[in-house]
């Protein structure tokens, strides 16, 4: 579009020029030496200045050259260029890397692939990670419009509320500009843009004062910064040019992009000495020449190592080109003297590459789809807003997750500029960069290597260290006692939460009741209903607008339906509770803030954003509780989680008559399988959602005396451990290993049942481990002899014979080091169950949970993720570009990534290649 509408002056358009080509390794010093020579040669023969420019390694090396020769060398007057879009990659680099954890990978996966997401923050997808962040900005964008003017953005000009005078005008100066009515430059002198800003402004500062807030609006300039580097690339301004270097190079040093770092800063100096030692490139610089053009418009300007890979690289790899084969050394030495024959050739058949003359973002189908994708990520932002949360510490707004204390990444700028003066006055080839004081991340568990905490992710980790472990000696049966990742995959799923268990399945592995039986329960009429408060609050759907009085109504109507009703909350007074993860997952990081309301009041939004807060959610269960009370109805609440309470409370009223226990909690089920007695009127446990009759829904409910019989006492008494071991809300799923496994062992294996006896008689936890040890063993199918580590070492052995891709970590058993904790989870959550009140005897912080800051968090493991001098080789610690075989990653035959101290996976020779498609051409 900027292309259709930005007209100004500009140098022309340039020919493109192949040289011969140096048979040697591109990061050779002599290769070097001998590019710089013939370019400063071939530049005196013509009476110019020797302009070069390089990738960052490259560019670091003919620095050096340059610096170390004599003043009367015929080198010392190249000029240097650090490539413009290597350095943009590295700044996308930064922002993937200070925004890792908070939510901007899941928001970019509502666009793009899981792996097309990895590249894009990492740098890599250039064209794919420039749309992706413009696109996150502009819903973010329209979000704080919202919040300024309270009036939705998304909607024709025509519904446009009379109230937002400036999105008005705004939308007529808009409108104005593309019709070509109105030039740029009067565009921006309108002031109501002025009021738009000030405005904005204003809200980014006072969202800034909260840590989520601030990491947003931090990642909103970040993103502005990066339009600005754009359009001084593509209109050739020099002096703007030099100010986006500035202000990225803090965000460059926060993220640990060490090299550029250094490149950067050396570049600035030596760019704005050249108006006193070389005036006359200076001026041309600032002329526009600084970039190059390949059309003849003024939004064409190019950086010169982007040119080098759409001319020579796309004539090398597209259509007609060679990459590999006998003809590539022939290709190489005669493209110098045959290239512009060949595009003169192109020219005169017409087969001439080029774009359409119409840029492909003027496109219907692509209008269509970017504003298809942005309101998509602006309806997902809005749920899960960052500028919500206006208390509290950082978290992720896709999970919910909070950070640790350490964590800093709002704060990238100060930290940066912080680097950046202990930089000045220090001996570039000296000076050390420290990881402590860069910016520490949300995002991935942490593996400590030499002291130094390193997030990296866990199937890369896995696949390094096994590697690794080939040139070791250490043997692959030593190796895999190790989990081989920060955390157990087969526990704990990427974002450190316990895996989701599927429990419905365990319902659907019970033994139904007989026809006769479910017709004889809907028949008899109970003498008492005990309601899931929890459940009930889901019920209905709230309206906005509507009063909190009118919504407590709706469920005084529903529960007066029942006879002799008694509800059952939850209760959420207190922080530390072993379901905070499930508490999070539920809410899928949605933050509603903190609401005061009475009867008379309205709702004013979603009724998911209301009782994402954990205290509006009390607040509104004891108001309704209230309301219950005062239309003669019983209400009970529990401290925490109320499922015990409620299958208590089902159990009694069951002892005075017939009882129906509503809710939907496969949790209830399995408590009054286990507390029911014999001696006890029917009791019936029925699905909340299923009991609408005027349509003609399957009721799903469960005759409790009947299913007790059928199970028999022996497994209703081991039910709440089978549960716990399978996966339940405190307790995590075993990848791979179905809900329904452990019951359906359970009644057909006596031993099986007996292994699950012990660890509920166990008085010690190496009992428990050693009984522990043995159910997993026998869940993932091992043999009686088998410990769960050499189950494991066997598994990963017949997975790579029969497995045609790679091994997928989270496949394999976890270690017994990890696999006692989640036993020690199970066995404390099945003694609470089994409990005959609320107050259980045992401290979760015995049995498998860590008291982090006053909140609850699973225990993973004890040992580290592989042994200490293996670890050390995961990264290496070059200063320079990872060139020879002193780089430990390229000597195991592995590329360098983000863990690798100094190079990032970036700057360096040994980095992953670029993904350069026909779009960057377009940005």
């Amino acid at each position: 579009m900027m292309q259709a509408l930005r007209k100004g002056d500009h140098p022309g358009k340039c020919s493109v020029h192949f040289l011969p080509m140096l048979d040697l390794d591109p990061s050779d010093m002599t290769c070097i030496y001998s590019t710089l020579h013939f370019v400063a040669t071939e530049s005196n023969r013509q009476g110019t200045v020797p302009v070069v420019t390089f990738d960052q390694p490259l560019w670091w090396k003919s620095r050096t050259i340059i610096l170390n020769e004599d003043e009367a060398s015929i080198l010392k007057p190249i000029v240097l260029i650090l490539g413009g879009f290597h350095t943009a990659m590295s700044y996308l680099g930064s922002i993937g890397h200070i925004m890792e954890g908070s939510g901007l990978k899941e928001t970019l996966e509502l666009v793009y692939a899981g792996n097309a997401v990895e590249h894009m923050l990492g740098g890599k997808a250039y064209a794919r990670a420039v749309r992706g962040h413009f696109l996150v900005d502009a819903a973010l964008n329209a979000i704080l419009l919202t919040r300024c003017y309270e009036a939705p953005v998304f909607l024709e000009e025509e519904d446009v509320p009379d109230t937002s005078d400036d999105l008005r005008e705004a939308l007529k100066c808009c409108d104005a500009f593309l019709a070509e009515e109105m030039t740029d430059e009067v565009v921006c002198q309108q002031d109501v843009f002025d009021r738009i800003k000030e405005k904005m402004g204003a809200e980014k500062e006072r969202l800034s004062e909260f840590p989520t807030g601030k990491l947003w609006v931090q990642y909103m300039e970040m993103v502005d910064l990066l339009k600005t580097f754009l359009r001084s690339q593509r209109t050739g301004d020099f002096q703007l040019y030099l100010r986006c270097l500035q202000d990225m190079h803090p965000y460059l040093a926060a993220s640990g992009h060490n090299h550029y770092v250094k490149s950067v800063q050396i570049h600035l100096q030596d760019m704005l000495e050249l108006k006193e030692t070389n005036p006359d490139v200076y001026n041309r610089f600032s002329s526009g020449l600084f970039v190059i053009r390949r059309s003849d418009r003024f939004w064409a300007g190019l950086p010169s190592d982007l040119v080098i890979e759409q001319a020579l690289m796309r004539t090398i790899k597209t259509t007609g080109g060679l990459t590999r084969g006998r003809g590539m050394e022939e290709k190489l030495l005669a493209m110098p003297a045959c290239a512009d024959i060949n595009e003169s050739m192109q020219e005169l058949t017409g087969a001439t590459y080029s774009t359409s003359d119409q840029h492909k973002d003027l496109f219907v189908a692509r209008k269509e789809r970017d504003h298809k994708d942005t309101y998509e990520i602006f309806q997902y932002l809005n749920d899960y807003n960052p500028f919500v949360s206006e208390e509290g510490a950082l978290h992720s707004v896709a999970t919910g997750v909070t950070a640790s204390a350490s964590c800093n990444p709002h704060e990238a700028r100060k930290v940066g500029e912080a680097i950046l003066d202990k930089m000045m006055g220090q001996n570039a080839f000296d000076f050390v960069f420290r990881r402590k004081e860069q910016i520490e991340r949300m995002g991935l568990k942490q593996v400590v290597v030499d002291g130094e905490k390193l997030k990296i992710d866990p199937q890369l980790l896995f696949q390094r260290l096994l590697i690794l472990a080939n040139n070791s000696d250490y043997s692959l049966d030593d190796l895999l006692k190790y989990e081989l990742s920060a955390q157990p995959t087969a526990l704990f799923d990427k974002h450190g939460l316990l895996r989701q268990a599927n429990k419905p399945q365990l319902t659907d592995a019970l033994p139904s009741t007989s026809s006769n039986e479910v017709q004889q329960t809907r028949d008899s009429k109970p003498v008492y209903n005990v309601l899931d408060g929890g459940s009930l609050l889901h019920r209905f759907p709230w309206k906005r607008g509507e009063t909190f009085d009118s919504i407590a109504s709706t469920y005084v109507k529903y529960v007066n339906t029942f006879a002799n009703p008694i509800v059952v909350f939850d209760g959420y007074e207190t922080d530390s509770s072993t379901k905070y993860l499930t508490h999070l997952r539920r809410s899928k990081g949605a933050v509603g803030p903190q609401v005061f309301f009475t009867g008379s009041m309205a709702l004013k939004s979603k009724k998911e954003h209301f009782l994402a807060n954990v205290e509006n959610k009390q607040k509104f269960i004891n108001f309704l509780s209230e309301k219950l009370q005062t239309h003669g109805i019983k209400t009970l609440h529990s401290k925490g989680d109320a499922d015990l309470l409620i299958a208590l409370t089902g159990v009694k009223c069951a002892k005075i008559g017939a009882t129906h226990v509503i809710g939907e909690d496969t949790d209830l089920l399995v408590l009054l399988c286990h507390h029911a007695e014999e001696d006890m009127y029917e009791l019936t446990f029925r699905s909340d959602k299923a009991v609408k009759p005027d349509k003609n829904t399957k009721i799903r409910e469960w005759q409790i005396n009947a299913l007790q019989t059928s199970l028999g006492k022996k497994l209703c008494y081991l039910l709440p451990i089978i549960h716990a071991i399978g996966g339940c809300d405190t307790t995590s799923r075993l990848y791979g290993i179905g809900k329904g496994l452990p019951l359906k062992k359970a009644m057909s294996n006596t031993s099986f049942a007996k292994q699950l006896e012990q660890v509920l008689d166990c008085s010690t936890r190496e009992e428990m481990k050693t009984s522990g040890e043995k159910v997993l063993v026998e869940l993932y199918g091992g043999k009686n002899t088998e410990s769960l580590d050499s189950l494991r070492i066997r598994k990963y052995k017949d997975k790579v014979v029969r497995c045609a891709s790679s091994v997928e970590i989270q496949n394999l058993p976890p270690t017994l080091d990890a696999g006692q904790y989640h036993i020690y989870r199970a066995f404390y959550q099945a003694k609470c169950w089994m409990s005959k009140d609320e107050d259980c005897a045992l401290r979760a912080v015995d049995w498998g949970w860590q008291d982090l800051q006053g909140t609850l968090m699973p225990s993973t493991m004890d040992c580290q993720p592989a042994p200490d001098n293996i670890l050390k080789l995961i990264r290496c610690q070059c200063k320079g570009d990872c060139s020879t075989n002193r780089c430990s990653c390229r000597k195991q035959g592995l590329k360098c990534t983000n863990a690798c101290s100094e190079c990032r996976g970036d700057a360096c020779s040994n980095s992953t290649a670029i993904d350069v498609t026909e779009d960057d051409t377009d940005l």
